[in-house]
This record gives C-alpha cells, sequence and structure tokens, in this order.
C-alpha cells in the first residue's frame, strides 16, 4: 500500500486491491465459503440505504450531493460491480465537518438493522472514552458477541453480523488505534467498523489499509443555499437579499455551521436576518478595519501596525479570524507568487503558534511586519 490516501481521491472511490488479494487467496477454504453463508451479500442492500439516505438528503436532483462519487450517481456502488456485491468491508469516512459522514452511517444504519439498532450498533463518539482499555474491553467485548438471524418487523432479514461506529476517530491514541486493529482482524465475521474522523492523516497505516476510504467534499453553494431556502422557509424566516450566499461564505461548505448561524441569526433578528446579523455572530471581522490594517502595513510604519493591531484586539476580533482573512487578501493580491508564498508559510507559522497558545498581539504583528518586509522589498 502507498500513502493513507491511495485509492480515495473521491467519495466513492476506495482502495481494495490489497484486501481483494487476501480474500482471493483464501476465497477456496471452508472459513470463506462459511462467511459468504453467513449473510455477506448483504453489501448491496447496505450500500442502498446509504445512497438512499444522500438522496433523501439532498434531493434526486443533487446526484453529485457535493460528494464525488465517480464522475456520475448511476444508482450503484464500486464495491457491487468490484466484488460482485457479496462482501461489505469495513469503512473509512473522512473530509471536513459538516458534510454528513455521521448522519450517513447512522441514517443507512437505522435503515438496515430497524429496530434491532441498539442491539446490532455500537457508537462511540469524542466524548467517550476511547483510550487503548476502552478499545480492549467495551469494543472487544460488544465485537465478539453472537448475533441471531432475525428479521425486522417487515419481514425483511437484518444482516448477520454488528457494526462498531467509532466517530472523531482521528482523537485515538496511536496504542488504541493498535489495539482496534487487532481486534478488526479477528472479528472480521460477526463485525463491521466504520471510522470518521477529519483528517485520515491521523489515522494509522494499518488500519486505513483495512478500510474502504470515503472522502466527504465540502458542499457546494447551491447545495447549502438549497437547503438553507428550505429551512427558511418551514420556519418562517425572512431574510434580505445575499444572506444566504454570506452564510455559505462564512461556512466554507460545512452545513451544521451554517444551519447553526441561521439559527443564531434568527433568534437575534426575529423580524428579519441582515448580512451585518450574520457578521456579527460569525465574527467576521469588517473589511474595513481588515483594510486599514493592510493599509499600515504598506504605509512602512510600525507605530500605525501596531495601533491597528491593538484595535482589532481591543474589539474582540479573533486573531484566527484576521489571519484567516488577510490570507484571502494575500492570494487575490497582485504580489509575485514569491512573495505570496513568502507571506503564506508566515500565516503557516503563525496560525500554528496560536493553536499552541502563543500571544495573539504577537502573532499578527510578527504577520504584519513579514507583509511590510515583502512590501518594501517590492516597492
Amino acid at each position: 500500500m502507498g500513502s493513507a490516501n491511495s485509492g480515495a481521491v473521491e467519495f466513492g472511490s476506495y482502495d481494495f486491491f490489497e484486501w481483494e488479494m487476501e480474500f482471493q487467496k483464501n476465497k477456496s477454504t471452508v472459513k470463506a465459503q462459511e462467511s459468504m453463508q453467513h449473510g455477506y451479500h448483504f453489501c448491496s442492500e447496505f450500500l442502498d440505504a446509504i445512497s438512499l439516505h444522500l438522496r433523501d438528503c439532498l434531493g434526486e436532483e443533487n446526484q453529485g450531493l457535493g460528494w464525488t462519487i465517480g464522475r456520475h450517481w448511476e444508482g450503484s456502488w464500486p464495491w457491487s460491480n468490484s466484488l460482485g456485491g457479496e462482501i461489505l468491508p469495513n469503512l473509512l469516512f473522512y473530509g471536513p465537518p459538516g458534510t454528513g459522514k455521521t448522519s450517513t452511517i447512522l441514517a443507512a444504519a437505522h435503515q438496515l438493522f430497524g429496530e434491532h439498532f441498539s442491539a446490532r450498533v455500537l457508537e462511540l463518539n469524542a466524548s467517550d472514552e476511547r483510550g487503548i482499555q476502552v478499545i480492549r474491553e467495551k469494543v472487544k467485548n460488544f465485537a465478539q458477541l453472537t448475533v441471531s438471524t432475525s428479521a425486522k418487523k417487515d419481514g425483511k432479514p437484518i444482516p448477520p453480523w454488528k457494526l462498531v461506529i467509532l466517530d472523531e476517530a482521528d482523537s485515538m491514541t496511536n496504542a488504541a488505534q493498535s489495539a482496534l486493529r487487532r481486534t478488526m482482524e479477528k472479528e472480521t465475521r460477526s463485525t463491521r467498523f466504520c471510522l470518521i474522523c477529519n483528517y485520515i492523516s491521523r489515522i494509522i497505516e494499518p488500519l486505513t489499509s483495512r478500510c474502504s476510504k470515503f472522502r466527504f467534499k465540502p458542499l457546494s453553494q447551491d447545495i447549502v443555499m438549497q437547503r438553507l431556502k428550505e429551512i427558511c422557509v418551514k420556519e418562517n424566516v425572512s431574510y434580505e437579499a445575499g444572506v444566504l450566499e454570506e452564510l455559505h461564505g462564512m461556512s466554507e461548505g460545512d452545513l451544521r455551521k451554517a444551519i447553526t448561524l441561521l439559527q443564531s441569526a434568527a433568534r437575534l433578528r426575529p423580524q428579519g436576518i441582515a448580512t451585518q446579523d450574520v457578521n456579527e455572530i460569525s465574527g467576521f471581522i469588517p473589511p474595513e478595519l481588515v483594510e486599514k490594517l493592510l493599509a499600515a502595513c504598506q504605509s512602512n510604519s510600525y507605530s500605525r501596525v501596531e495601533d491597528e493591531v491593538s484595535l482589532i484586539l481591543l474589539e474582540g476580533y479573533s486573531a484566527f479570524q484576521m489571519i484567516l482573512q488577510v490570507h484571502n487578501w494575500v492570494v487575490e493580491s497582485p504580489f509575485s507568487d514569491a512573495q505570496k508564498a513568502t507571506i503564506c508559510y508566515k500565516i503557516a507559522v503563525c496560525d500554528s503558534r496560536l493553536g499552541d497558545g502563543a500571544d495573539e498581539f504577537l502573532q499578527l504583528m510578527d504577520l504584519c511586519c513579514t507583509i511590510m518586509r515583502v512590501v518594501s522589498e517590492a516597492g
């Protein structure tokens, strides 16, 4: 296997080569034959459940769903074509927050297991203790439980395996992930695992190589605005022109964040939401303040830059937000590629320092001084 991202460039694509080779090697054994008889044909039904949930979320007309499934959604998944729809591998959903990873697997599991959901599904998220001891005890004990060949109320059979959902798996320690790998190997006949994370690089290679990887991309503006419009209609929320576009710009494809901002703005201004209300709630720094700071940097005056930085922080604005907006300005600026690279490198350094708890004033001053130097060299 190559990097952790190999074979998972787009949502719906996956890397099953190593897994398939192992399956083909053991296909003729009695154990593999027994496994085939124990209901692995539910793969197609499970994938159809995910497919239906995604379509229900955003509508049949949005078959791309903001995530790319090959080039088009043809109603079939790669697994069905490649493995005959007989075997469901472990899953790994990754991508930015608010793109539907957890909702997708939960809705699919509810549809597949029905009233047996609580007995067949174990869900652990970041609020739960997920150290190596929990993996060795709680997850392992659940995975070792046997399942009966029961059916749902509508008479449809349910798959003879359980599902373990580990949300925000990238926050697990390496020791816990290593313990999970062994559990995944031993309980492959009776349990399937779905790992959900934002950063696949934080998942150890032995785990990623045992999962089919799905990348959830940020939602497009059309999809976010369509959902926000539906919410506004059903909740009788009035808004000015440009508000929904502003919400999408603030959320950057995060539908959950966009809905939260809309809800907060509606409570603040029940008579009607204005663009200014969205800016205030989101902590967005007014463009005029950003322009003043950048003008101070271009004036080559240290004292003026210091005054502008102090004013921004005294107004209660976040240094993280200022760095983000400065980055957007740099990308669209007329600077050369080398100058943009210098400033963006400093932005990355300051952002990392702020994440480690550094002083906001010092980091903004460091960034502004770098911009001053680049501007003076360009002049």
